[in-house]
């Protein structure tokens, strides 16, 4: 699937004078510290085979001190004492000269392959910022951050797993969104896990399903049983009370759950995100008055609601009012948010009543500028903030 995405680069390009010098030029380099390196190691075999002439004169050097100390003890023969002392000097004089050659090859070959573990580093680098510039669709780059939105980009992150020793810096940030789904999710986890690699999981097209979603739990079955929930940084998702326990994840920052009824409450009470920053999404089929517990307190807590209407603000109030603990802090996420001006008007009337809410989140301007000023003059008098992206999703 790559090969679509490098043909229409290489026409835009001139690859001859440009990139194609820049990758030739990095190659060479690096082919010119193989054959260093090789060079190094043919004079490492001929220090090697020095070392083996050094060792055989010093065995001699021990034979004539045995064979010289049992004359002194042995024998009055002056002659053959002094025969045997003239060889002694003859190998020591000799084992000495090869030493001091032998010294200055490996200083010399020392000095070298330092200077080659230098250049090694070096061009190493060059030759991945040429090969990145060749190949930047294919392969993830080396050292970076890896967002991986939708399975076209999980289809790369494998490949690039799989067929290079490229790595992510960080955390790897796995999105599934309604306009760019993951079906390969259980794979991509699997592997991320097998390398070691943290991840923050975004599923948010069943979290921010319209419709009752189906869990996700299937998906993180096989990454949950080999124990890599221990990597999850933040999830966001549907997941059943029995995945989230077995999960495991001992550092989690950020957790999301949808509320399908109002017993979720409780898994959501119970579950790790006391103390972490937490979300939750509320389905709108869940009747206001079904909730009797609220949530504990805890770190800031941001409460979603798709697709929220006019006609919804009555229910969504009192659903706040059941929901909010006391002295909480708390932000209010509207995802394909279909409010009038005059909706979030009420809305921001609504929630300063309730106090503890420091802003609402609109996915995007739904709004012309000439309202959007008007409501952002009236959300300062509520002393509640107004923003227009998901920047902290």
């Amino acid at each position: 699937m790559f090969r679509q995405e490098m043909a229409p680069k290489f026409v835009k390009v001139d690859f001859r004078n440009q990139i194609g010098a820049k990758f030739e030029t990095s190659v060479k380099e690096s082919i010119d510290d193989c054959d260093e390196g090789l060079r190094l190691m043919n004079e490492a075999q001929k220090v090697a085979d020095a070392l083996q002439v050094r060792k055989a004169h010093l065995l001699k050097q021990r034979h004539h001190i045995r064979e010289l100390s049992r004359v002194v003890e042995e024998s009055h023969d002056s002659a053959s004492l002094q025969e045997n002392h003239w060889h002694l000097c003859k190998i020591i004089s000799r084992a000495d000269e090869e030493y001091k050659n032998l010294e200055k090859k490996i200083e010399a070959m020392c000095f070298d392959m330092t200077k080659l573990e230098t250049k090694l580093k070096k061009t190493y680098k060059a030759l991945q910022e040429a090969t990145t510039a060749i190949l930047p669709e294919e392969l993830l780059r080396n050292g970076e951050s890896w967002t991986i939105h939708g399975e076209y980009e999980v289809r790369k992150a494998l490949a690039t797993l799989n067929t290079s020793d490229h790595k992510p810096s960080g955390p790897v940030v796995v999105i599934s969104t309604g306009d760019k789904p993951i079906q390969s999710l259980s794979e991509l986890l699997l592997r991320l896990g097998k390398g070691g690699h943290q991840v923050k999981i975004k599923l948010l097209d069943s979290f921010w399903a319209k419709e009752t979603p189906l869990a996700d739990c299937a998906k993180l079955e096989h990454f949950i049983k080999e124990g890599y929930g221990v990597s999850v940084l933040s999830f966001m998702g549907h997941m059943r009370e029995s995945t989230l326990q077995n999960l495991g994840a001992k550092r989690l920052r950020k957790i999301g759950l949808r509320l399908e009824t109002a017993s979720d409450v409780n898994l959501f009470n119970d579950s790790p995100a006391i103390d972490c920053y937490r979300h939750i999404c509320i389905s709108k089929r869940v009747s206001a008055n079904d909730f009797l517990t609220k949530i504990k307190r805890g770190k800031l807590l941001c409460i979603h609601v798709v697709a929220l209407e006019d006609k919804d603000l009555s229910w969504f109030t009192k659903v706040l009012e059941k929901l909010i603990p006391d002295k909480s802090d708390t932000e209010i996420y509207l995802p394909a948010c279909g409010l009038t001006d005059s909706g979030v008007m009420k809305l921001l009337q609504d929630v300063k009543a309730l106090g503890g809410i420091k802003r609402l989140w609109f996915e995007k301007d739904i709004f012309p500028p000439s309202e959007k000023v008007l409501l952002e003059s009236a959300a300062k008098l509520t002393r509640i903030n107004l923003e227009w992206d998901f920047t902290h999703i």
